[in-house]
């Protein structure tokens, strides 16, 4: 059986191109990016992360460069009065 770490190699194997964190922390949400060549980076910042919710993307680029702009998530709609946070992920190319 695999390991954490193990997978979380395995799956940057195929999506290189950055990664993007969305994390609650003691009641804080939080936002990560980073364009990284090491699965290690994942892992060391997902163990810091331990007993937070926590949702992980890793970026396949289709198209777009591959910077900070381009990772997910991409913010859609914050209200803090509301305590509303909408983070948005997909998969693929979407057109206008």
């Amino acid at each position: 059986m695999s390991t954490a770490p193990e997978k979380i190699e395995s799956a940057w194997e195929n999506n290189k191109d950055g990664f993007g964190v969305t994390f609650n922390d003691r009641g804080q949400f939080n936002i990560r990016k980073f364009l990284t060549k090491e699965p290690d980076e994942i892992n060391k910042f997902l163990e810091e992360l331990k007993g937070c919710d926590t949702m992980l993307h890793l970026r396949f680029k289709t198209k777009g460069s591959v910077d900070r702009t381009n990772l997910h998530p991409f913010t859609v709609l914050t209200k803090k009065n509301d305590g509303v946070n909408l983070q948005f992920y997909h998969n693929g190319t979407l057109s206008s």
